[in-house]
């Protein structure tokens, strides 16, 4: 009998065979996702990259058959919603080429694209548009019909706004100025494989590392290159623990220590503690492997990994899964915690406590709690390699509730939703005794039920998420080398919300001022890196000056141009003057406890001002207090420090009850913040460097007597101060410090000592301005009882 590809039976044979990858798929689409998944409508088949604008809350997609489109995320966005793509760039006279690679140049406020055609190879190209009107900037023809074959694939952009594109078939990476002209091409033998069919698909994605060098991969070998830009483009193959990453595609750099690689069948994290010289795969995450994963987006801290293919008639569902990589990843703890077991215990004139994570919006996506059947690769660390950073300890409050609650039932019952003013919801199943169906806490205060609430933001417990920090080392400018922990070396990131926008709108037009030791300035640092998260241009933010953040240098001011702010640091170790004085033949050095401080005419006009002073008021010259306090002409023999630190508080607090006028100046006072030093102190071996993690409790920590006196100090005045009392909460994060890591590698085993004072940025000083804000954007009083 013959073979007939028409006859009944192979047809039906045929049709067998195509059902077994077609029922696959459905079920692996019908199967429940692992992590959280955003899903759009799109009109294409194809989706090739994808990457978060955050300014404009939104992710840029590229399509394969050519253009871009846009799909927002409505704040009011909850899981099971279908997002859709809107096209915002469709270029007639690019059509027939793919649009593949994107990069979101913020600085710049633009979006590069590259160009290319997907058969025959014959064209590539970058285009830039700019991210508000979508007009094209430039388009810079890379190669044409005379050239050899190409195909332009990814784009990072260096410091300066130069942009480099990897070429897929020619194994180059082509380099172009900012204003669009070619400038350049990068070769090496190191681009391409020895046999000829590993070079079919060849470099591929590509970033831009803050220290000044390219990361790049090549597809097929799964090899990560290193291209130092400073040294003309010196290529280095860079060895992977774990390696290669074999069919890599896009690339996305989290932090100057962490990579993620988007491919198939997995995305992996890799991680590098030397510069990019080493590295290791140290987790891989298992995504829809038929969509095929070409892309890395990270929003809001976390990774969310782009598939190429959609599907579904005529709509076509894309998908965008999140990994659970974020900028603290954790191999050996890869989940937070938001919310835990909560009380609200009595119903009348009772107090019960609820624990919630203020200045965050807790709303978290269905299932969007990291890794969770991903795999996880411990044992490619490499050997003598430290830990992966965990996920950063953020600070979770108790809110005391004074329960005057009109209700018609009082009996028990679950809590549906409390809506809190900064869009918080907090979901939760069981919750105690009292009946609340809904509770909600608007701007202007109007409580439904007639709650009234008093909240201590000064309790409460450290818990870790994984969205924190709130911004690197390389996203800030202004750390300076005392407290740049992650420049100098350090690897682990325990130490690592806040609305930037709506903090610099607060202050628009107004002075935020800092006055007080170095601790005050790590705070006043760490306020400077948080608003730069909402600055579009980093050129619109200057020092008035021109002066460089140094521990030499005293007094800054800071000008958010934009916003028609400044945000200002004035050193003033102990708020009032220190002078010289003679006492017997020779003239000695002083402290003023009568006299304010004569920086104090910096101070006034602001509208804002956050003091501190302890830090200094512990060193043996102050506490010994012999021949160095002075009231009048009068220098103590003897005094002791804590009668000379409540004077010089009265003389503070007299200054500004005569000076500030309440109407116009919002003053707050930092207490102390604890020190760590085990062994000895700060100048006699003390040290805390073998602390990685957060105390689990403090049952030897006593409230320190400084801060009775300050507290004691200010009940007295008649200008209202806020207490910043960050004390208690700061004193389990021993972790926290610079340690040996307030030096650059080459002097951090010096004979001199550790700092376990001070802290690193990003990290505990965040937390505190978190609370700043806290109390900026409410309307209530706080009062010190």
């Amino acid at each position: 009998m013959a073979f007939s590809f028409c006859s009944t039976r192979t047809l039906f044979l045929l049709f067998l065979i195509s059902a077994v990858p077609v029922a696959y798929i459905i079920s692996l689409e019908r199967t429940e996702p692992a992590t959280h998944v955003y899903h759009y409508h799109s009109s294409g088949f194809f989706r090739e990259c994808a990457k978060w604008d955050d300014s404009n809350r939104r992710f840029l997609v590229s399509y394969l058959e050519g253009g871009i489109g846009q799909v927002s995320v409505p704040d009011d966005y909850s899981p099971g919603i279908v997002l859709e793509e809107v096209t915002v760039v469709k270029d007639v006279d690019l059509a027939g080429n793919i649009s593949a690679g994107i990069l979101v140049d913020r600085p710049r406020n633009r979006l590069l694209v590259t160009v290319a055609q997907l058969f025959g190879n014959k064209y590539s190209g970058l285009a830039a548009y700019d991210l508000s009107t979508w007009k094209r900037l430039f388009l810079t023809h890379l190669s044409g019909p005379n050239d050899e074959k190409s195909m332009a694939d990814d784009v990072a952009v260096d410091a300066e706004g130069n942009a480099y594109v990897t070429d897929v078939k020619g194994n180059k990476i082509w380099k172009v100025g900012v204003e669009g002209q070619l400038l350049s091409t990068i070769k090496s033998p190191l681009f391409t494989a020895k046999e000829w069919y590993k070079n079919l698909f060849g470099l591929n994605g590509i970033v831009y590392h803050p220290d000044g060098f390219l990361i790049v991969i090549h597809t097929v070998t799964g090899n990560l290159l290193k291209i130092d830009i400073a040294k003309g483009g010196e290529v280095k193959l860079i060895e992977v623990a774990g390696g290669p990453v074999s069919l890599g595609d896009g690339l996305e750099l989290l932090s100057p220590t962490k990579l993620v690689v988007a491919g198939n069948p997995t995305a992996r994290l890799v991680e590098s503690s030397d510069g990019w010289q080493t590295a290791s795969v140290v987790a891989k995450f298992k995504g829809p492997a038929h969509r095929l994963a070409t892309a890395a987006a990270a929003k809001d801290g976390r990774v969310y990994i782009n598939h190429l293919v959609g599907m579904g008639y005529p709509k076509k569902k894309h998908a965008l899964s999140l990994t659970g990589y974020n900028r603290n990843f954790s191999a050996t703890n890869v989940k937070y915690l938001i919310l835990t077991d909560t009380q609200l215990n009595g119903t009348e004139n009772t107090t019960g406590f609820l624990q919630f994570s203020d200045f965050k919006d807790i709303r978290r996506e269905e299932n969007d709690t990291g890794v969770r059947d991903n795999e996880v690769n411990s044992s490619t660390r490499g050997p003598g390699r430290a830990p992966a950073p965990a996920p950063a300890p953020y600070f979770e409050i108790e809110v005391q509730i004074d329960e005057r609650i009109e209700e018609k039932e009082t009996r028990a019952a679950k809590v549906e939703k409390i809506e809190l003013s900064s869009n918080q919801q907090i979901k939760k199943e069981e919750i105690g005794t009292t009946s609340v169906k809904r509770i909600e806490d608007t701007s202007d205060e109007k409580i439904e039920e007639k709650r009234t609430r008093s909240c201590d933001i000064t309790k409460g417990r450290w818990v870790y998420d994984e969205s924190y920090p709130l911004y690197t080392n390389s996203s800030c400018p202004f750390i300076d080398e005392g407290f740049n922990c992650m420049s100098n070396g350090r690897l682990d990131q325990y130490y690592m919300k806040f609305n930037a926008t709506k903090m610099l709108e607060s202050i628009r037009g107004k002075r935020l001022v800092f006055v007080g030791d170095s601790i005050n300035r790590n705070q006043w640092e760490s306020m400077l890196c948080m608003l730069m998260g909402a600055v579009r241009d980093p050129k619109k933010v200057y020092e008035t000056h021109g002066r460089r953040i140094t521990k030499e240098k005293g007094n800054y001011s800071f000008k958010f141009v934009d916003y028609k702010c400044t945000v200002e640091y004035y050193v003033s170790h102990f708020l009032v003057h220190e002078g010289k004085a003679r006492v017997g033949q020779k003239r000695v050095q002083t402290l003023r406890i009568d006299s304010i401080d004569r920086g104090s005419s910096r101070w006034r006009g602001a509208d804002i001002l956050i003091f501190n002073t302890a830090h200094w008021w512990t060193h043996y010259k102050t506490k010994a207090g012999i021949n160095y306090y002075q009231e009048g002409d009068k220098v103590h023999p003897r005094l002791d420090v804590s009668t000379a630190f409540r004077r010089a508080l009265t003389t503070w607090a007299s200054w500004l009850d005569k000076h500030i006028k309440p109407s116009k100046t919002r003053v707050f006072f930092r207490n102390s913040a604890p020190s760590h030093f085990r062994g000895g102190q700060w100048n006699s071996g003390g040290h805390c460097r073998e602390a990685t993690r957060p105390l689990n409790e403090t049952s030897s920590f006593i409230y320190p007597e400084k801060n009775v006196i300050a507290e004691e100090v200010i009940k007295q005045m008649k200008t209202h101060v806020t207490l910043l009392n960050i004390t208690s909460l700061s004193e389990y994060r021993i972790e926290g410090h610079p340690s040996r890591y307030g030096r650059k590698p080459d002097k951090q085993f010096s004979s001199s000592g550790e700092d376990c004072s001070h802290w690193c940025l990003p990290g505990v000083p965040d937390t505190w301005n978190e609370l700043l804000y806290f109390h900026l954007q409410s309307k209530q009083v706080y009062n010190i009882q």
